[in-house]
């Protein structure tokens, strides 16, 4: 009994960290007027090496891109690349490597813990990657809006995959309701 208590605590702890991923959240300045809003226009990071996978132009980006202009289209704004757009929309994605270690610990002096029986404990190694975009009121250049959403994966193939289908359930929410 015990052995298999601890096989299903292994098991819960493999799964937990895909089980709480992907939840959006947003933030928005209180008193903007999204209405008002009807063109944008993407803002890149300037300091992107030309290498980075997000770096203006490269696949990935055309990407990222391509899908969120379909989700801001449907509500209701377009893209432009002449004159003075209404909003400046930038994102970015941060990922890293993640170990989580869980089991019984035993704190053996200040700052040395002990995690006890390896048959007790269990170790898992994924990708976790936060995609994030922001709008920006263009005439004031002052934030309205974000959102964003953390993936977790066995790889980091999945996790942009991941990735890419987390755009549209974080524009979605644009504009808040």
């Amino acid at each position: 009994m015990t052995r298999n208590f601890c096989a299903g605590i292994l098991l819960l702890l493999m799964i937990a960290p895909v089980v709480i991923a992907g939840e959006v959240k947003t933030s928005h300045k209180d008193g903007t007027q999204f209405s008002a809003y009807e063109t944008y226009a993407w803002r890149t990071w300037p300091d992107l090496h030309p290498d980075h996978p997000l770096a203006e132009g490269s696949l990935l980006d055309l990407e990222v891109k391509t899908r969120a202009q379909a989700a801001l289209a449907k509500s209701g704004l377009k893209v432009t690349d002449s004159g003075q757009p209404d909003l400046w929309i930038t994102y970015t994605a941060m990922v890293s490597e993640t170990v989580n270690i869980d089991g019984v610990h035993k704190e053996i002096t200040k700052g040395v813990a002990w995690i006890g029986d390896p048959r007790a404990h269990g170790m898992v190694a994924y990708e976790e990657g936060t995609l994030v975009f922001e709008i920006y009121d263009a005439e004031s250049d002052v934030q309205v809006w974000s959102g964003w959403s953390t993936e977790v994966a066995e790889t980091r193939k999945k996790l942009r995959k991941k990735g890419l289908n987390a755009i549209s359930r974080i524009l979605k929410h644009y504009p808040p309701k």
